[in-house]
């Protein structure tokens, strides 16, 4: 293999980044089996209900801010036209 290609451990790479990214599953997979086990409690339900709660008014924020803005902007006219498809 060519020297520029091997990382200073001797690994490759593409060997390198392949346990990287097997790494990072298996660290999502034990956060989502620990994110389970702690819903199981009823302290786990009402955590996770907050932080769902938390997302959903984010999430409404940001539609509505969106939504307004819109709103001001085709109000004002500085909405651009839709782009015409040239044959």
């Amino acid at each position: 293999m060519r020297a520029e290609r091997m990382s200073r451990g001797g690994i490759g790479l593409r060997e390198h980044f392949v346990k990287s990214i097997l790494w990072f599953a298996v660290g999502v997979a034990a956060g989502f089996v620990a994110a389970h086990q702690f819903n199981q409690t009823n302290q786990g339900r009402e955590f996770f209900s907050s932080i769902d709660a938390k997302a959903r008014a984010f999430g409404q924020a940001i539609a509505e801010g969106y939504h307004e803005r819109d709103a001001e902007l085709r109000a004002d006219g500085h909405v651009p036209s839709a782009p015409t498809a040239t044959r």
